[in-house]
């Protein structure tokens, strides 16, 4: 089940995404299936104890985790997750290393920089040649 609240976070390590910076995605609340919940601990690689507790109404996965398939949209437009899925996108299985990276600030800036230069460079050089 998705989560309407806007300040939730997904639990997976390494995720940061929250409902604040990005409201476009959902979050989906763990399962109350006892096998069902611990397949998803064990596929988050996390472990219940006094650091991490699976809470009802505060303990989520976003929706980058799950496959498109998964998630269906109901009238209302909220998304939920079909029956016994699991997360199955994260860092450690190399998802999303066939997606474009984003540049980071540096290297645009470094990039804006260099084609500057270059564009002053080419009209250093095409006003003297017209001299």
């Amino acid at each position: 089940m998705a989560a309407s609240t806007r300040s939730c976070c997904c639990s997976v390590p390494g995720c940061s995404t929250s409902g604040r910076r990005q409201p476009y995605l959902s979050f989906h609340a763990f399962p109350k299936d006892e096998t069902l919940r611990k397949s998803w601990v064990r596929l988050i690689r996390r472990d219940e104890g006094p650091s991490f507790s699976i809470l009802r109404g505060s303990t989520f996965i976003c929706s980058l985790h799950f496959n498109k398939e998964s998630i269906y949209v109901l009238e209302s437009g909220r998304k939920r997750l079909k029956a016994n899925t699991i997360p199955t996108r994260f860092p450690w299985n190399n998802w999303g290393d066939d997606q474009p990276r984003r540049w980071s600030v540096f290297d645009r800036n470094i990039t804006i920089c260099n084609s500057r230069s270059e564009q002053r460079e080419r009209a250093f050089w095409n006003s003297n040649k017209k001299q």
